[in-house]
């Protein structure tokens, strides 16, 4: 996954489908979002107590759609990523993201972020349907 030649570089590259962390370095981590076989479909939405999430489109299409709780309802918004360009959800901003087959995503985000700091949840089929209807046939 990673060369290094005499310390002067690193290099690393994606080996699998899905989330894979390829550079880690003190607080913060690079990963990227690799979807090969089928377009992904949102059915939970997550929010990251610590950091803020970035992504950037770097092949393919993808959409990440963003949620205003309010009470026990949410509102959802949602953005087509345009290549080369930095999309930042702030902490705390519950969102998901819907990447279509053979897109590749770069995320950046605090290395610590996992379950323990943040906070997932599942869409009911109404919801379900809120989003679907939000992206365009992908």
């Amino acid at each position: 996954m990673t060369g290094d030649y005499d310390g002067l570089l690193q290099i690393a590259k994606a080996t699998k489908s899905g989330f894979q962390v390829v550079k880690k370095f003190e607080s913060w981590r690079i990963a990227m979002i690799q979807c090969v076989d089928e377009d992904e479909k949102v059915s939970e939405v997550s929010k990251h107590v610590l950091s803020d999430e970035s992504f950037i489109l770097l092949e393919g299409r993808g959409y990440l759609i963003t949620a205003l709780k309010k009470d026990s309802a949410f509102e959802f918004f949602c953005t087509c990523l345009q290549p080369k360009t930095v999309y930042t959800v702030p902490k705390n901003t519950f969102h998901a993201h819907a990447f279509c087959s053979n897109a590749t995503v770069l995320v950046v985000e605090n290395a610590d972020t996992c379950d323990a700091n943040s906070e997932k949840i599942s869409l009911d089929d109404q919801q379900k349907l809120m989003v679907s209807r939000l992206l365009p046939q992908i």
